[in-house]
């Protein structure tokens, strides 16, 4: 059995000193300009865009292209009929397996946005990486579509700072989704 002994005196010292810190710390917070305050952590995150305000009653569709194209036809014959335009988030791959409908979906006048070229999940990428999944897949679209693209989305949702603002750098605005059909 151990028996522990403590001097009252101390505790006292120790507990008055803890709790000068901390009043002190509330003070400077409430008393100190905002421009001299120095952030422990870092709370900025660079975010894709998810929304947009408008004051009329308006809704943006998207699709990601990335698997199979049999439903492609399909989908644009409703949107035709339908008069709606859309925006389609392409994998490169995918472009390169199936032209026919990425020309398709930019001649019917639907707009076209980068995916990345492999469908990977980019928050575990290196930035050389990310530069050239974005950078590739975004050749290849152009190419084949004829388009200018400036839209990119990131697979599975799957960004960060880096993944942003790297694909901000090559000229892409990221896109992400507000509500998920699935």
């Amino acid at each position: 059995m151990r028996i522990f002994a403590f001097n009252v005196k101390r505790s006292y010292k120790f507990f008055f000193a803890l709790l000068l810190v901390i009043v002190s710390v509330i003070l400077a917070a409430f008393f100190l300009p905002v421009e001299d305050a120095i952030s422990v952590f870092s709370t900025e995150r660079d975010l894709p865009i998810y929304c947009v305000d408008r004051s009329d009653k308006k809704v943006a569709i998207t699709f990601d292209c990335a698997w199979g194209a049999e439903d492609i036809p399909h989908i644009l014959d409703v949107l035709k009929r339908e008069n709606v335009k859309a925006t389609f988030f392409i994998v490169g791959q995918w472009a390169e397996k199936n032209p026919d409908a990425v020309k398709s979906i930019a001649g019917q006048g639907h707009d076209i946005g980068n995916h990345s070229y492999s469908h990977l999940r980019m928050g575990a990428l290196d930035s050389k990486k990310i530069i050239q999944e974005i950078s590739l897949s975004g050749k290849k679209l152009s190419e084949i579509s004829g388009k200018n693209i400036e839209l990119f989305r990131a697979p599975y949702g799957d960004y960060n700072n880096n993944v942003v603002g790297l694909a901000r750098n090559l000229g892409y605005f990221t896109i992400q989704w507000d509500v998920d059909s699935l």
